[in-house]
């Protein structure tokens, strides 16, 4: 076992994620950095994203896709509900002394202790708890990479100074790539409901450039049963899919018309950039057509709170 302890710095909030394992991570290839792609060529843009070549040493174009944000979107509108970096560290006592201190430092107490675990994680050789909390740490082999993993519950414990914090730290300090990002906006009167959401897929609104994203339901959907249900269009190997379901009823609660909208982005073919951190809400409204509704502000108080109710009345009713 591996404790560091650092100094302790309050946390406002806390919640509970219900969110799906992690999936198979790959980590970055000599084949994508910065010396095998020496030229970007802007192939054009759209409200939803824009497409770069990058050329081989050979001359063979790559395309990658980057998420453009819808503007006009409130920063705040949605929330980051999972987040993977992989980056580069050496493997010293030196270096994951020196890594663990500044992330906790920006953290704060809930993060404070670091346990490393049985096992490794994901074809990282050694991994690493934080504290009580889901967020996960892995290092060795790989290329010389370090992963890091924020499931729903740890992105719960981030306040917007510490998401600004942590985005320097992992972008302009240690390079750090984002391989997967979840963007969730919470819709807790239900008017845009998974039916809601059938609709609009029938009627085209979740295609781009021509091209209808495959679909799939989870749950009762022929006599619902007050469980819940899920709508998800596209697919996770395909680097882009986007999930709505009825999170009020998941959570216990047969009448709640609380729905959420997750989308969620891998770095299959694509670059998710770092600001994605910072202007959440623009970047969920611009995934798809159909998410031009995600305009007012949310934050994280108000879902922690809606979570908490329920959650409540589910244990005493």
């Amino acid at each position: 076992m591996y404790t560091l302890g650092v100094m302790k710095i309050p946390i406002l909030n806390s919640t509970v994620s219900t969110k799906s394992s992690v999936d198979k991570i790959v980590a970055p290839q000599a084949t994508i950095d910065g010396d095998a792609f020496p030229r970007t060529v802007i192939r054009g843009e759209s409200s939803q994203t824009r497409t770069e070549y990058r050329f081989l040493r050979d001359g063979t174009p790559i395309p990658i896709d980057i998420p453009v944000p819808r503007p006009g979107v409130s920063k705040n509108a949605a929330l980051t509900d999972w987040l993977n970096v992989t980056f580069p560290l050496t493997n010293t006592p030196e270096s994951l002394s020196e890594f663990f201190k500044e992330f906790n430092q920006i953290t704060g107490e809930r993060f404070w202790s670091v346990i490393e675990r049985p096992g490794g994680l994901h074809g990282w050789k050694r991994s690493y708890k934080f504290g009580d909390t889901s967020a996960m740490f892995a290092i060795g082999g790989q290329n010389g990479t370090a992963f890091i993993s924020l499931p729903g519950e740890a992105c719960a414990l981030f306040t917007r100074r510490a998401w600004l914090d942590f985005t320097h730290l992992m972008n302009t300090q240690y390079k750090g790539k984002i391989t997967r990002w979840d963007g969730a906006v919470d819709d807790f009167g239900g008017e845009h409901s998974v039916d809601w959401a059938v609709g609009q897929y029938q009627a085209g609104e979740f295609s781009t450039g021509g091209n209808k994203p495959s679909c799939c339901q989870h749950g009762n959907w022929i006599c619902p049963d007050g469980r819940g249900r899920t709508f998800e269009v596209g697919k996770r190997k395909n680097g882009k899919m986007i999930r709505t379901y009825e999170k009020g009823k998941q959570l216990g609660d047969a009448n709640s018309p609380w729905v959420r909208w997750e989308l969620e982005l891998h770095s299959k073919d694509r670059e998710i950039p770092w600001d994605v951190l910072v202007n959440i809400g623009g970047y969920v409204a611009g995934a798809y057509a159909v998410m031009t509704w995600v305009t007012e502000d949310d934050c994280r108080i108000a879902t922690l709170n809606k979570t908490a109710e329920i959650s409540y009345e589910h244990l005493v009713g």
